[in-house]
């Protein structure tokens, strides 16, 4: 039997706990995702102090939106001075505006200067998080990182939360995790020269079945509607990267409710907070974003064991930030129907 998930704003608008949780608000308004100018972009970030980045050549034919950028503006001339006739102060004079025009982001981007490595075993996390650190001038190896996360050769995975932990203990940069991203919202970062790492779910075939998988992506093209990606598993190993559709990607992942992680220099820091917005940055209302995402996922799609489990992992996160028993039940609740929808066994890794 698939039950109806309880509506999120009803679970928070009964909470006992202390708590504040802002109304649910959507991510900051994003382009389309095709634009409206042909624009082909290479974006290099050259670190400062110790940590360089592989000197990479750069082209571009627009500005990127870091950028000074000049906008056309309209030109008002002032009150002709040949009459001294007054003009009645009882009608005013209609005043022309100027209205900056939007500049369009770039419609490919591609960050260089990052290098594919093959992962162990079971090391897809550690492989591409050894990838952004080399990028950032700190070279750890997916050796280290895994001997520091994953100690046990039986411990299968790793959470976004362990390689972060990892950056901010054993580096000088910093990462956050975030969930409920969007497609324009990796745009976004990629634009201002972010790499970001997202986990996702994968399944070459039916004997292999499905399984977790992290990837880096480094650029975008609107006009193939696809991603560039450094894939640890697949290659290609000459760090050209494996394109992956909008489609594609949006499809699995969800499958992670949408969880993606950024790595950054500490005075870069702002600029992440800026560019991902209250929606991101604020971890409560972050959450209840996801969980009103996937509580309407679960709606429309109730045997969509992935949509129950996002929903159960939400409402989690908002029970141990509110301290609220009732939010610990519907996320049991959630858990149950997704694997009575039966969610993969490789999940709980």
């Amino acid at each position: 039997t698939v039950a109806t998930p309880i509506p999120v704003a009803q679970l928070l608008s009964s909470s006992t706990a202390t708590a504040t949780i802002e109304p649910a608000t959507t991510a900051e308004a994003t382009v389309p995702v095709v634009a409206t100018a042909s624009v082909v972009a290479t974006v290099a970030v050259v670190p400062t102090g110790a940590m360089e980045t592989p000197a990479a050549e750069a082209t571009a034919t627009a500005l990127l939106p870091t950028s000074d950028i000049t906008r056309e503006a309209v030109n008002v001339a002032p009150p002709s001075m040949a009459s001294p006739t007054p003009i009645s102060t009882a009608t005013a004079l209609p005043t022309e505006t100027t209205t900056p025009r939007p500049i369009p982001p770039p419609d490919k981007v591609r960050i260089t200067g990052l290098t594919v490595v093959p992962q162990k075993f079971n090391n897809c996390g550690s492989a591409n998080m050894s990838v952004m650190l080399d990028y950032y001038g700190a070279p750890h190896t997916q050796i280290d990182i895994a001997n520091r996360i994953k100690p046990h050769y039986d411990d299968r995975n790793v959470t976004p939360e362990e390689l972060v932990a990892y950056v901010n203990e054993e580096t000088d940069l910093g990462a956050a995790v975030y969930r409920g991203g969007d497609i324009d919202l990796l745009r976004k970062l990629i634009q201002a020269g972010f790499p970001v790492m997202i986990e996702k779910g994968y399944e070459p075939d039916a004997w292999q079945g499905w399984m977790g998988h992290y990837l880096t992506l480094i650029g975008y093209d609107d006009e193939e509607e696809q991603f560039t990606s450094l894939d640890t598993y697949l290659g290609p190993w000459d760090s050209s990267g494996r394109p992956i559709s909008y489609e594609e990607l949006a499809f699995r992942w969800r499958q992670f409710n949408n969880a993606f992680l950024v790595v950054y220099r500490p005075s870069e820091e702002a600029q992440i907070a800026e560019l991902l917005g209250p929606a991101y940055v604020q971890p409560a209302q972050m959450w209840q974003n996801a969980a009103t995402a996937a509580e309407l996922a679960a709606v429309e799609r109730p045997d969509d064991a992935f949509a129950w489990f996002n929903l159960g992992a939400s409402l989690t996160e908002l029970a141990k930030l509110n301290d609220d028993p009732a939010l610990y039940s519907a996320a049991a609740t959630a858990f149950d129907q997704s694997r009575f929808a039966g969610l993969p066994p490789r999940m709980m890794w």
